[in-house]
């Protein structure tokens, strides 16, 4: 009895706290992500869905309180990124009239709008607010790695790290992503910042996420093409490029060196790319890729319905059939195909012109304003590990497009050239 008034009494302060000051409920938010998992209360997967709630619920009546809450708030609403993120979600959610299992497309609809709703969040933050969002997000990130190499945070199934997540692939995706924050976060490379971009790197290191080895040697060139494009490059940002390759190098050779068990898994994993015929890299996915084609051939324009993937490839590829049986369920090892299959051709063209937004725009305002920077460069990684892994779902993506909608929204407020 005592310990159900102790929790009342605690969750009562908090709701106190957010009411007063909101913005420490999407502090709180960044510093928890990389612990989502850890959080699981009753039927709330990831108990980060109640503060979700309870900041959302604190932040409109900010809004509604204060003028200056309302004119950002209504600068979110109408700006194009969100506008988009709004469609895509609302399309994912139309989709439960028509999917093949409803019950599969209203739990992943409830995701798309938990991650609308923490767009919205990030939106609201200016400039500074924003840093400070991020600066707590990679302080937990480090922590996790820390933690977890600690703790021997590896998969049973084949040693792989997995920090306090549960999928080393997305986990991967998401150091990855902080690490560029942190390299590309600035207008000039600082010798501190090569330490928490040596654990964060590292850490994806661990993972032995293929994707995230590509997404880790193709970013920093991608991203350097775009900002080329965009005439948005400097003197600067080519010399961080390469220091950045240098860096990964350096740091590659160096922990397969001090971590021999990691030097024979890394190269293992690695070189599978290069063999076709693996039922583990290419052949499998191959085949699944194939069955998800053949499954929207058959729903062209509305797709099977969210989160119907899964249930569904089984009966369209003898490979996701086998990846059904080993872990539990089968995904498409593609986000665009994922979307594709599940939500036809209109959910596709939302998602493909969301994204493209997300990388035009960051790279206009990345010209004027670095941090734009360390946000296109984090949207590439993400980009390009959604080639090989199903990430439509992934907060750390819709963490970048809230992030951008709040830069855009203050470069518009100040009159730079966007």
């Amino acid at each position: 009895m005592l310990n159900l008034v102790f929790m009342a009494a605690l969750g009562g302060l908090l709701m106190g706290v957010l009411f007063w000051r909101w913005r420490l409920g999407v502090y709180a938010l960044m510093a928890l992500l990389p612990f989502e998992n850890i959080f699981v209360f009753g039927a709330f997967r990831g108990g980060l869905k109640v503060l979700i709630g309870t900041t959302v619920l604190a932040m409109l009546l900010d809004v509604y309180l204060r003028p200056s809450s309302r004119q950002q708030f209504q600068a979110v609403l109408t700006n194009k990124t969100f506008l988009l993120t709004v469609a895509f979600t609302a399309w994912a959610v139309f989709s439960t009239v028509w999917a093949v299992f409803p019950d599969a497309a209203l739990s992943k609809s409830t995701s798309f709008v938990g991650v609308t709703t923490l767009v919205v969040l990030l939106g609201m933050l200016v400039p500074t607010q924003l840093k400070t969002a991020w600066t707590l997000l990679i302080i937990a990130g480090i922590i996790s790695v820390i933690q977890g190499v600690a703790q021997g945070s590896f998969s049973d199934l084949n040693g792989r790290f997995i920090g306090a997540g549960e999928d080393p692939n997305e986990y991967a995706g998401l150091l990855l992503t902080l690490g560029a924050v942190v390299v590309y976060g600035r207008s000039k490379l600082k010798v501190w910042m090569f330490v928490p971009a040596v654990i964060l790197l590292f850490g994806s290191l661990l993972t032995q996420s293929r994707a995230g080895l590509v997404a880790l040697l193709a970013t920093p060139l991608v991203a350097l093409i775009i900002l080329v494009l965009r005439r948005a490059v400097g003197l600067k940002t080519l010399s961080a490029t390469f220091i950045v390759y240098i860096f990964a190098g350096i740091l590659v050779i160096s922990a397969t060196a001090l971590w021999p068990n990691l030097q024979s898994t890394l190269f293992s994993r690695a070189s599978s790319l290069n063999n076709y015929a693996d039922p583990d890299t290419w052949a499998g996915r191959l085949g699944i890729w194939a069955g998800g084609f053949r499954m929207w051939s058959e729903h062209k324009w509305l797709g099977v319905g969210a989160g119907n993937f899964g249930f569904l490839s089984p009966d369209y590829s003898l490979e996701a059939a086998a990846l059904a049986r080993a872990k539990g369920v089968a995904v498409a090892h593609n986000t665009y195909l994922s979307n594709l299959a599940e939500l036809g051709v209109v959910g596709l063209g939302i998602f493909v012109c969301l994204m493209w937004t997300l990388i035009s725009r960051t790279s206009r305002l990345a010209a004027n304003i670095p941090f734009a920077r360390a946000i296109l460069v984090g949207s590439v990684v993400i980009l390009v590990m959604a080639i090989t892994l199903s990430l439509e779902y992934s907060k750390i993506l819709y963490v970048l497009v809230g992030s951008q909608i709040a830069l855009m929204i203050s470069a518009e407020q100040c009159e730079i050239d966007v």
